[in-house]
């Protein structure tokens, strides 16, 4: 039997190109994604905190497959996380909308005057 290496957490690290480590933050699967009931798994009863595990060379989620919605957690999570060190782009100034001059009252001339 192989040995099982588990990963209960995201590990981001944001690098300068020449400095190196700027930051880094470790973001909990349990915190992110909850505990996660197992249908008809009678060892997981109340529930596993979803993990990756490596067993005999191959990496996987253990007892349980994250769903689209369990993605996207994690995906806004990390971006999040890293919005933070992203370069801002300065706001173009934007001219407000050309306004129209206003109308001018148009005199109507009466039923005699044409």
């Amino acid at each position: 039997m192989g040995y099982a290496d588990h990963y209960e957490a995201l590990r981001l690290t944001v690098l300068n190109r020449t400095d190196g480590e700027v930051d880094r933050i470790c973001l909990s699967l349990r915190d992110l994604l909850g505990v996660k009931k197992i249908p008809g798994n009678p060892n997981f009863r109340d529930g596993l905190a979803p993990y990756i595990w490596i067993y005999r060379g191959e990496s996987e989620w253990y007892a349980y497959q994250p769903t689209d919605g369990d993605y996207q957690i994690l995906r806004r999570a990390a971006g999040n996380y890293l919005d933070v060190f992203r370069e801002r782009t300065p706001e173009r100034a934007q001219d407000a909308p050309a306004q129209k001059p206003p109308r001018r009252a148009s005199k109507s001339k009466g039923r005699g005057e044409r």
